[in-house]
């Protein structure tokens, strides 16, 4: 079995039907030139119509094949037209949405489960007697006695309500005849 190259670009080909131009290169081509006639055709002064008929015929052949930043210009006026008349200001409001985990509703066939805990009075009795075994008992600590006087006189310091009341300075007012 032979193999053959598989197109890339298939949505990006322009088929080539006026001579090296698309059909739609021509077209713009020709609307350009038509609206040059229209204008020489009109009873303008010749230094407004000619200037008037190069500008279209320029916009057309410039439409047609000159690319700005690899878009065609009918890409750059359409989207020009678009985002003027876009609102720049947006306004936020709030949508009360509740997150999905909130929403879930169990359903009607579920039966409750009876806890597995068997509180008979021996387990009770082992429970208790487990809870006595590993009771915290404060250890044996590496404090000086210097450090432990210095410890209970903060504590002391942080227990007693001995606070002395802020006086507000007193401030001078100087008027000053007008």
């Amino acid at each position: 079995m032979r193999e053959h190259p598989i197109p890339q670009d298939i949505t990006g080909y322009r088929f080539h039907i006026v001579g090296s131009m698309t059909l739609k290169q021509f077209g713009e081509l020709a609307l350009g030139a038509i609206l040059a006639f229209f204008i020489y055709s009109t009873n303008l002064f010749a230094i407004v119509k000619w200037p008037l008929m190069v500008l279209a015929f320029g916009m057309g052949a410039l439409a047609a094949f000159v690319p700005i930043q690899e878009r065609p210009l009918d890409h750059w006026l359409v989207t020009f037209y678009k985002i003027l008349y876009k609102p720049t200001k947006y306004f936020w409001r709030r949508v009360p949405k509740i997150p999905d985990p909130f929403l879930f509703k169990p359903g009607k066939n579920v039966q409750p489960q009876e806890a597995g805990i068997d509180l008979s009075p021996i387990r009770r009795e082992r429970i208790k007697e487990y809870l006595v075994s590993t009771q915290y008992s404060e250890g044996v600590t590496d404090r000086t006695a210097e450090e432990e006087s210095k410890l209970n006189n903060i504590s002391a310091l942080f227990a007693s309500n001995k606070t002395r009341p802020l006086e507000p300075p007193h401030i001078n007012v100087v008027q000053k005849p007008n």
